[in-house]
């Protein structure tokens, strides 16, 4: 009986401190819910959004970067399309404004061609009189034909030049057409300015002996004839080289291409 009772003795402190190490276990759980708060879970709630959220927007660029891009990209085309057109028009008003000056020139050529073709049979009837191609009534016959030109050619002369004048430097700005669409006429029309100022310049020369011979003619009574004569075979003999080199040009200008 004795060991019996104190067999269950024994039980005892053993219960209890089963007991007592499931209530410190409960207590332990407790202390730890207590003190695991708002604050702790929002941290571990933010870390771990922090851990992700970089590479989800690495990803995907947000919608406004991309709205962005594109304004960038439209603003760039619409930039370049309102520069090629501002360069298409301002080329073609250059062409325009060429076209102007060329037809100016083409016709100041054609009145110092009206005074080289006077000139010409003026001068030329004296040198084929002596050469003895011609008489002395062949001479005089051209003499009177050129004569009756007079008018025309410094009238026209005038006119023409006057409006060269106006319409000088018109062509600079064709220059730099180049790369639009008015490129190919520009380069023709100012190959034929090219070839029409050595007209210009070659014919305004033959002109002025024509002027000046015209402006002897009229004096004639005021000078001797020896003295006459002589300064006429001596005009003559310079127009022939002029003449020569006004053909020249006037030839080449028959090779020059349009600018129409």
């Amino acid at each position: 009986m004795g060991r019996h009772g104190n067999k269950g003795s024994s039980r005892v402190p053993l219960m209890a401190a089963a007991a007592i190490i499931a209530l410190g276990g409960a207590s332990a759980v407790g202390w730890a819910a207590l003190n695991t708060g708002d604050d702790d879970t929002a941290q571990t709630s933010s870390s771990s959004t922090t851990s992700t959220t970089p590479t989800s927007e690495a990803a995907a660029p947000s919608p406004s970067e991309d709205a962005e891009t594109t304004t960038a990209d439209t603003t760039e085309d619409t930039t370049e399309d309102t520069t090629e057109d501002t360069a298409a028009a301002e080329a073609k008003a250059a062409l325009e404004s060429c076209r102007t000056t060329v037809k100016a020139y083409d016709a100041y050529a054609r009145a110092v061609d009206g005074s080289a073709g006077s000139w010409a049979m003026h001068t030329q009837a004296q040198v084929k009189l002596d050469e003895g191609e011609y008489t002395v009534a062949q001479t005089k016959a051209d003499w009177a034909t050129s004569k009756k030109n007079i008018n025309r050619d410094l009238k026209a002369f005038a006119a023409a030049t006057k409006a060269k004048k106006a319409a000088a430097g018109g062509c600079d700005a064709a220059k730099d057409a180049g790369g639009t669409d008015s490129a190919g006429a520009a380069t023709a029309c100012l190959d034929r300015l090219a070839a029409l100022e050595d007209v210009a310049a070659k014919g305004k020369r033959v002109h002025e002996q024509w002027a000046t011979h015209i402006d002897m003619m009229a004096h004639k009574e005021h000078s001797s004839g020896a003295a006459y004569h002589r300064r006429w075979l001596n005009m003559v003999k310079v127009a022939t080289p002029a003449l020569a080199d006004y053909a020249k040009a006037d030839k080449a200008l028959t090779s020059a291409p349009s600018c129409a």
